[in-house]
């Protein structure tokens, strides 16, 4: 029995890439928990998460954990 490779963070993050722009949000979304679990102030995984979330409520609660850990996301005033 072979054993398989763990993917590394990036390795992930591309997969979930790949599924969320072909539409696969169930799958994008289950890789981008794994992703966040690893790195949870991974910027680029928030922001893909907000993508394939269903609500608007949770889509919201994505892009604050974004503009929280990346302040140039921040409109200025």
């Amino acid at each position: 029995m072979a054993l398989q490779k763990v993917p590394t963070v990036a390795e992930a993050l591309e997969q979930a890439v790949q599924r969320v722009r072909a539409n696969d949000y169930q799958a994008g979304r289950a890789i981008l928990a794994w992703v966040l679990q690893h790195q949870p102030e991974n910027v680029v995984a928030w922001l893909w998460m907000a993508r394939c979330i269903l609500t608007r409520e949770e889509r919201a609660v994505c892009m604050q954990r974004v503009a929280a850990l990346d302040p140039f996301t921040r409109s200025s005033r």
